[in-house]
């Protein structure tokens, strides 16, 4: 999975990008960087690290709390962890939802829920492997179900390339209804 997602990147960034071209609306509002990409490139690296030990801190405080308060290990882990980690994402989609570009709200979740299924799973489970981390893709009957139909609707929802208020509104209370299944449930 994780040569699958390499490959998606090659065919966007490389091979095919100009299947991926902005628009002649965007190429014209680009701005010249103001950094060098050596000085980025080690900002990215620092930020990296940095997340990585505020991560660490926050799963650690965030499981203890809500195992105190009655909390399961997979609401955790699906609802309470997955918004707070990916709020940068989360912010920046509303962002360009707010200025009507839809297409790339969209793309914006999408992206990132694909990276994660054909990257950075298959990395924690070869890493695991390695070090004996014991984690696993063993999932319930009931897991598998949401995570089905929450890729239909989603897949329904998006297969005509645009999006409004309402479809996006849907997809906000699917995701509350799986995780309201999974607070009583799992």
């Amino acid at each position: 999975m994780a040569f699958i997602y390499i490959a998606g990147l090659v065919f966007s960034l490389r091979t095919h990008k100009d299947l991926f071209d902005a628009s002649d609306e965007i190429k014209e509002t680009r701005e010249k960087p103001t950094m060098s990409r050596r000085l980025a490139a080690l900002i990215l690296f620092f930020t990296f690290l940095v997340v990585t030990f505020e991560s660490e801190i926050l799963v650690g405080t965030i499981e203890h709390a809500a195992l105190a308060i009655g909390l399961s290990q997979a609401f955790i882990g699906l609802v309470v962890i997955a918004i707070i980690t990916n709020i940068a994402e989360i912010s920046t989609a509303v962002h360009f939802s707010v200025k009507n570009k839809l297409d790339v709200s969209i793309e914006i979740g999408l992206s990132s829920a694909i990276q994660i299924a054909l990257f950075v799973v298959p990395i924690l489970m070869l890493v695991s492997q390695v070090f004996n981390f014991g984690f696993t893709l063993v999932f319930t009957p009931f897991e598998i179900l949401a995570v089905i139909l929450a890729v239909l609707i989603v897949n329904y929802l998006s297969a005509d390339g645009r999006c409004n208020w309402l479809e996006g509104a849907q997809l906000i209370s699917v995701y509350s209804i799986i995780a309201i299944a999974f607070f009583f449930v799992v």
